[in-house]
C-alpha cells in the first residue's frame, strides 16, 4: 500500500507481539525479589507481585509518588475549615466506625440441612414415588421423612450410640 494514504493512519495499525511462552515475561518483584509472572493485560507497567505485603508496598510507594507530585494537595486555611465543619456535624463518626461485628447466626443442625437436600432432590423424589406406588406430594414427603429417620437410626446404631425410640430392627 501507498504511504501517501496509510501515512498519518500507519501508527495506529501497528501489531504488538507478546513473547510467546510464560518465562520469557517473568519479571522480578521490587518488594520480594522473587520472580512472578505479570498480568498479560498489564504486563509492561505491574513490577510487584500478588504477595499481600508486596501490594501493600506498592500501594506505599505510590502514595509517596503521588504525595510528592501533590505536595499543597489538601493544605491550607480553606480545607482546614472544611475538615473542622464536617467534625463538627458528625461527632460520633469515628466512635460509629468502632463497633463490633454482628455475630454469626446460630447453625442450622447438619441433619436438617440434609433432609432438605434429599427432599428437593427431583430424582430421590421420583424414586420413593415409585417404590411405594404414591403420588401425592404430602404421602412422598411423609415417606422421605420415615426413611430418613429410619436411615439416622442405622447409623447412630452403627456408630454404638443407643436411641430411646423404638430398637433398629425388631427381634426376629
Amino acid at each position: 500500500m501507498p504511504s501517501a494514504l496509510w501515512g498519518p493512519f500507519l501508527p495506529a495499525f501497528q501489531v504488538v507481539w507478546w513473547p510467546v511462552n510464560q518465562e520469557s515475561r517473568q519479571r522480578i518483584c521490587r518488594h520480594c525479589k522473587e520472580a512472578f509472572t505479570p498480568n498479560p493485560r498489564n504486563w509492561t507497567r505491574q513490577h510487584y507481585c500478588s504477595k499481600p505485603e508486596c501490594r501493600k508496598a506498592r500501594k506505599i510507594r505510590s502514595h509517596q509518588a503521588w504525595l510528592a507530585k501533590n505536595p499543597d494537595h489538601y493544605k491550607g486555611s480553606e480545607n482546614v475549615e472544611r475538615v473542622r465543619q464536617w467534625r463538627k456535624d458528625h461527632p460520633n463518626w469515628a466512635k460509629q466506625a468502632k463497633t463490633k461485628p454482628k455475630p454469626p447466626p446460630e447453625a442450622v443442625p447438619l441433619h436438617d440441612l440434609l433432609q432438605d437436600a434429599v427432599t428437593r432432590n427431583r430424582f430421590i423424589i421420583g424414586l420413593v414415588s415409585d417404590l411405594y406406588g404414591c403420588a401425592l406430594q404430602d404421602s412422598v414427603e411423609k415417606k422421605m421423612r420415615s426413611l430418613i429417620l429410619k436411615g439416622m437410626k442405622i447409623q447412630l446404631a452403627m456408630a454404638g450410640r443407643k436411641i430411646n425410640r423404638r430398637p433398629v430392627c425388631p427381634p426376629a
